[in-house]
């Protein structure tokens, strides 16, 4: 009694907080408003005209200028010359594709482009286009013909007084087609066919408004048609205007675009259609008092959208609300307000049954009351049509009418849910344990404490043949009738399951709180994605209408997703799935919806739904609310580079030194902002998808030398891959050293240089046999002088052992030059003759091989130099104390990228307060040549480098374990004094190594083992 009455209680409170004192009357007539004013974005309240461009943009005309809105931002467009014309804009037309024509207070008309021009053209002076007019009901004439046309001089003054007076009126003409048009001047009506001028009517006054439909036009007076005309020739009148029209008006005025009416009688709006016999009818849509100070009025037909401009309080948007059906009595209307919670069951197919009264989706209703003040979270109508419910922990059956029939003993905890089986068999489930009827009493089947089960019971259902599924805080049993299974589904362990629903498929779609919501799919658990915002993280329950869409109400509003494309992603989940939102803005009172009873959602055989929710029950046709995806295009409407604005290309080009590129996207809808979906991928820098940020900024900044694609993509709609693409090119241009040419000119430098090198010692070689001609000459000249003649066989003997020295070197040199010359010169060819097939990656592969082998190819020459120099008496070394640790990291950042591409590691140790005195540049030449040798005799293998102090002396290691050396390899490297024996490069930098170490006074050894490695050991003395 005790829990009962606090349950009660709460549910008291919860009422009177949730529950307005008195109901509440709807004052827009089944309408949803969005007002928009200075304080959420407007830049100016005083609207005087308003319009729809062809791309789907509101377009306003304020005293402020014009102004864009493309659903969520505005944007006020400042034209360059803005100086030559007034802000202050009072109509607005449509032209072809984007271009907008608006007239400012000052009689200018001007045409504007679209797509952020800024320039304008104007179009009402007596230039070659001829004076055009703009008049209230956006429709353009062009009237040069008018004008010009040879007419006697009587005629013709008729014509242009005619015109002075619509200049300054703005209105008073009505256009029938491109060539013809009506035209009213001092209550008389005129028909222009392009030719001629003819008078029609001298019945109107000033009180008379018109309206064009159907090429039509009609006069009319209050809620009378005075005249209908069709070509200049009357067809009808006069007729009253049919429908619930208000009759007995003070103020009457009309405001048309294209063939739709719209009239405001005082402040009660009509929406005037033609019929099939030519005349009118009415159609009341709302009461505007809302509104003040009314300056246009607009309705787009494809958006079903109703607009209502101010001159003094902004602009609304109004859209039809199908969240309440209209049919609706406000008593029922009351009942649904006030049953926040509380089970629902469908009975009968077309009848919503709730515990204290039920209805259909006509309104008609009926009050219940089963004369018990009991909590129950489940009703349930079996096969007999009775109703299953529950007092606490007792079932017991009642009549539709909500009068209990029988009760039974209590069970073991209150109970949550009833369900039939095929054969007919019910079931009922507690908190605590599953129970079946049998004959006059419920048999105890199984607790959930045999699974070790924590958490109360929430809800069932039979999922397939003996197969029951039974949802907990905990997770998910399965429990066969038959054969007395019972276990443990592992997949949603742990989760909090309320809900689970079963498609018509036999798929099953169960809702968690808090883990968001699964599908049983083809025979597996999938963890279905959440909307982008994360809303379904709780989702209370699924309803499949005849459409097979799944409706999907929780905390934060309302969902709608195709079964199909929830099908297609659980075959493809790489891909994406995208939900439909419904909110507030969309007519909702609120949208957190209830759940956590049995059942807290209907959906009857003929689509009609009800939902529980916060703020009582909400209830509509899944057919009438309108999927409206996004329709426009997606453009960009201003970039930003390095902070200055600049106009908007179709491809975009920065400099290397860029530094913030800011692109500003737009898209027009003005849908729910969460219903549009726009994603971006930057080609050439990845291949991922971004949401495109609320605001539409991308910022792109500092991005690498080269070629992109800034592609954009919107939703179009339900359906895999269905999707709307734009896209721009970005270039960012390179430095001169990172462009192919300098890199071709480096090369053609370093073939030059090969060149004279090759001269060089072409010369030598003539100097050599000029030499030997010359000795041959002397030796017969001086067979006397025998001392001579010895000597001079000396001399000779030296001057060939220097000279084969150094042919052996030039030999030796240009070998080792030879081929990566050859690889270069290839690789140069080939980048030359097909660099435009190539794509950036393979550019920048072959770029990256010509600069490795040009930065070979110096360094090699950079040693040589250094060593030919180190052979002279006159050789400088210049000796300084050095930290070994950065000098050992300069090594390492060399070769790193060297080492990897052979895989390789490398790594370096030495202590921080370790200095060798010596002469740097000779020290990283002989590190840097003992490193090349062990990456290029190293596979897959590993590189160390270390230095420390042993005694007196700096010790600097390389080690390798590469194919090691022999010991006749050990001794070529470290005992041969001269040339004869170096065959090869890798000798030449042995010999290298060797003779400059010696030069800085330190001592090389080697300890290596053939197919272990090498380790060359170099001692210096403090």
């Amino acid at each position: 009694m005790i829990n009962k009455f606090i349950r009660t209680l709460v549910i008291i409170i919860l009422l009177l907080y949730a529950i307005p004192g008195f109901p509440q009357t709807d004052p827009l007539s089944g309408y949803s408003v969005q007002h928009f004013t200075d304080e959420n974005g407007l830049p100016q309240n005083s609207i005087n005209d308003l319009l729809f461009d062809d791309a789907g943009y509101l377009w306003l005309g304020s005293q402020v200028g014009l102004i864009r809105f493309n659903g969520f931002s505005f944007k006020l467009y400042y034209p360059d010359d803005k100086a030559a014309m007034e802000s202050n804009i009072l109509l607005l037309g449509k032209g072809k594709g984007k271009s907008l024509y608006f007239q400012t207070n000052d009689h200018n008309l001007y045409n504007y482009p679209g797509n952020n021009c800024r320039r304008l053209k104007s179009m009402n002076n007596a230039g070659p286009e001829g004076p055009w007019l703009l008049n209230d009901r956006k429709q353009l004439f062009d009237f040069t013909r008018f004008l010009h046309t040879d007419l006697p001089p009587g005629a013709q003054a008729r014509r242009k007084n005619l015109f002075k007076s619509l200049y300054a009126r703005n209105d008073g003409f009505y256009v029938a087609d491109p060539s013809s048009v009506y035209i009213v001047s001092d209550d008389s009506l005129y028909f222009y066919d392009g030719q001629d001028l003819k008078p029609l009517d001298r019945t109107a006054d000033r009180t008379t408004q018109y309206l064009q439909a159907d090429k039509k036009l009609y006069l009319i007076q209050k809620e009378k048609v005075l005249a209908a005309y069709e070509n200049g020739k009357k067809i009808a009148g006069p007729f009253l205007i049919t429908g619930n029209i208000f009759t007995g008006g003070k103020n009457y005025r009309l405001f048309s675009s294209g063939c739709i009416g719209l009239l405001l009688i005082d402040r009660r709006l009509y929406r005037l259609s033609p019929t099939p016999d030519g005349k009118l009818t009415s159609q009341f849509l709302l009461d505007l008092g809302f509104a003040d100070n009314i300056s246009a009025v607009e309705y787009n037909k494809d958006l079903d959208l109703l607009l209502v401009a101010s001159l003094t309080n902004g602009f609304w948007v109004l859209r039809k609300n199908h969240f309440q059906p209209a049919a609706f009595s406000p008593t029922l209307q009351q009942l649904l307000s006030r049953h926040l919670f509380g089970p629902l069951a469908l009975y009968n197919r077309n009848t919503i049954l709730a515990d204290e009264f039920s209805f259909d989706a006509s309104g008609k209703f009926t009050l219940l009351k089963d004369g018990t003040d009991s909590w129950q979270r489940c009703l349930y109508p079996d096969d007999q049509q009775r109703i299953w419910g529950a007092d606490e922990n007792s079932p017991r059956i009642m009549t539709p009418a909500m009068k209990v029939i029988r009760s039974f003993p209590p069970l073991d905890a209150p109970i949550v849910d009833y369900k039939q089986d095929k054969k007919g068999q019910l079931y009922c489930l507690t908190e605590n344990s599953l129970w079946r009827l049998e004959a006059d009493s419920f048999r105890h089947l199984f607790s959930k404490e045999q699974l070790s089960f924590n958490g109360a019971n929430e809800t069932m259902c039979e999922v397939g043949p003996h197969r029951f599924w039974i949802a907990g805080a905990s997770g998910l049993i399965e429990y066969d009738p038959e054969s007395k299974l019972l276990r443990s589904i592992p997949d949603l362990a742990g989760d909090h399951v309320r809900a689970i629903c079963l498609c018509r498929d036999s798929s099953v779609l169960l809702g968690t709180y808090g883990q968001g919501y699964f599908y049983f799919h083809q025979g597996r658990f999938i963890r279905m994605p959440l909307d982008k915002n994360g809303f379904l993280i709780t989702a209370h329950y699924f309803l499949e209408d005849n459409k097979d869409n799944i409706w999907i109400p929780c905390n934060k509003g309302l969902f709608k997703v195709p079964k199909a494309d929830m099908d297609a992603w659980c075959k493809s989940p790489g891909s994406d799935l995208y939900y439909y939102y419904y909110g507030r803005q969309d007519g909702l009172q609120i949208n957190e919806f209830n759940g956590g009873f049995n059942t807290p959602a209907i959906i009857t055989p003929d689509g009609f739904i009800s939902l529980l929710s916060m703020k009582g029950m909400i209830c509509f046709y899944a057919d009438s609310l309108r999927t409206d995806f996004s329709r426009g295009d997606v453009d960009i409407s201003g970039i930003e580079i390095d902070g200055k604005p600049g106009d908007r290309p179709d491809s975009i080009r920065l400099s290397p030194d860029y530094n913030s590129l800011l692109i500003e996207l737009s898209c027009p809808f003005l849908g729910n902002r969460r219903n549009l979906y726009l994603e971006y991928n930057l080609k050439g820098l990845n291949e991922s998808w971004k949401e495109v940020p609320e605001d539409g900024i991308i910022n792109l900044s500092r991005l690498a030398p080269g070629h992109y694609t800034l592609i954009v993509r919107k939703v179009n709609g339900f359906g895999s891959n269905n999707y709307a693409y734009r896209q721009w090119p970005i270039t960012v241009i390179s430095h001169f050293y990172q462009t192919t040419w300098f890199r071709i000119l480096a090369m053609l430098a370093l073939l030059l240089l090969l060149i004279l090198l090759l001269q060089l010692w072409l010369k030598l070689r003539e100097k050599r046999k000029e030499i030997r001609i010359k000795a041959e000459t002397l030796k017969g000249a001086v067979i006397t002088l025998e001392k001579t003649v010895a000597k001079l066989q000396e001399s000779e003997q030296a001057l060939l052992k220097t000279s084969r020295t150094r042919e052996k070197l030039i030999s030796l040199v240009i070998h080792d030059l030879r081929s990566p010359l050859r690889f270069l010169s290839m690789l140069a060819g080939d980048l030359h003759d097909n660099h435009t097939g190539f794509s950036p990656d393979e550019l920048k592969e072959r770029t990256h091989l010509i600069k490795k082998g040009t930065v070979d190819v110096y360094n090699f020459s950079e040693d040589f130099l250094l060593w030919v120099t180190s052979q002279k008496d006159n050789f400088n070394i210049t000796q300084s104390l050095l930290p070994v640790k950065p000098l050992l990291q300069e090594i390492y950042d060399f070769f790193l990228d060297q080492v990897q591409q052979k895989g390789n590691n490398i790594s370096y140790e030495a202590p921080e307060d370790l200095y060798i005195y010596s002469d740097p540049h000779i020290l990283i030449t002989i590190i840097r040549n003992l490193v090349d040798n062990a990456n290029k005799y190293t596979r897959q293998g590993v590189i160390t480098i270390r230095a420390y102090k042993e005694d007196t002396a700096i010790v600097i290691t390389v080690a390798d374990t590469g194919k090691g050396m022999s010991s006749q390899q050990i001794g070529d490297f470290l005992y041969n004094e001269g040339f004869d024996n170096v065959s090869s490069g890798s000798q030449l930098g042995h010999k290298f190594v060797f003779d400059l170490t010696k030069r800085i006074n330190g001592h090389v050894s080697i300890q290596s083992r053939e197919g272990e490695g090498t380790t060359i050991k170099l001692v210096f003395g403090v």
